[in-house]
């Protein structure tokens, strides 16, 4: 496990660099992929387990390149595994959400040299994607294309997914999302708990679609995709 490296002496140092440097940075520095990855890589990186939302909020409205901006949020990432949880949310909260959802840029959101959803995703939300809800990933994103990016989804997500109302009639899509859902289950995930009035709503969508596809039902290894609770721990 990776040492906690969060604490309040390293925030504060860190609060005193993002007022007494990173708040006189010109925008050509801010702009300059040099300059970003000399300050944030280099310089500043062990603090960077530690950001204030106060720091984050700050930082979010600076006026990085989406260039640099992803290049803060590659640092930001190789530090989350000696960040606390709270920490963690709180870099996608008072960051993320912030500079994603800015409309004072040239490009609102980071997404025009984007080649697909699943690129954007890991481009500019990093480790921290999993804080985003499925509205959040749209609202940030208007091109956002959940089939491209059923890979990188959380499960949480994916489930956020079928209840959503563009995916009411869609069999296919359904099938993605389970067979997404079993690598999930493979790969040691599984959902957070949510409250059992969720789960019971979760388990009708599914079924019900299920359902209306005998291919999906009727495929080799499906059968116990009707057994939501293999990924739909409950919290009573």
């Amino acid at each position: 496990m990776a040492p906690n490296n969060s604490n309040p002496s390293l925030s504060h140092a860190l609060e005193a660099l993002g007022e007494v440097r990173i708040a006189n940075f010109s925008q050509a520095q801010l702009q300059s992929d040099g300059f970003v990855s000399s300050w944030f890589q280099t310089k500043i990186r062990p603090f960077l387990a530690s950001p204030s939302p106060n720091f984050l909020f700050c930082l979010s409205s600076k006026n990085f390149s989406c260039h640099t901006y992803q290049t803060v949020i590659r640092v930001f990432s190789s530090q989350r595994p000696s960040m606390e949880q709270e920490t963690q949310q709180a870099v996608f909260t008072h960051f993320i959400k912030p500079f994603l959802s800015r409309n004072d840029s040239s490009d609102p959101g980071c997404v025009s040299s984007i080649r697909s959803s699943e690129e954007w995703i890991q481009a500019n939300l990093g480790g921290f994607s999993g804080f985003a809800s499925l509205r959040d990933l749209q609202a940030l994103n208007p091109n956002f294309s959940s089939a491209e990016s059923l890979s990188v989804l959380t499960p949480a997500q994916v489930a956020q997914l079928t209840l959503s109302s563009g995916a009411s009639n869609d069999t296919d899509q359904i099938d993605r999302c389970l067979s997404d859902l079993r690598r999930c289950e493979r790969d040691g995930q599984s959902f957070p708990a949510i409250p059992l009035h969720r789960l019971q709503e979760i388990t009708h969508v599914l079924l019900g679609y299920l359902r209306k596809s005998a291919s999906v039902i009727n495929e080799p290894g499906r059968a116990d995709a009707l057994n939501c609770a293999v990924w739909l721990p409950v919290r009573a």
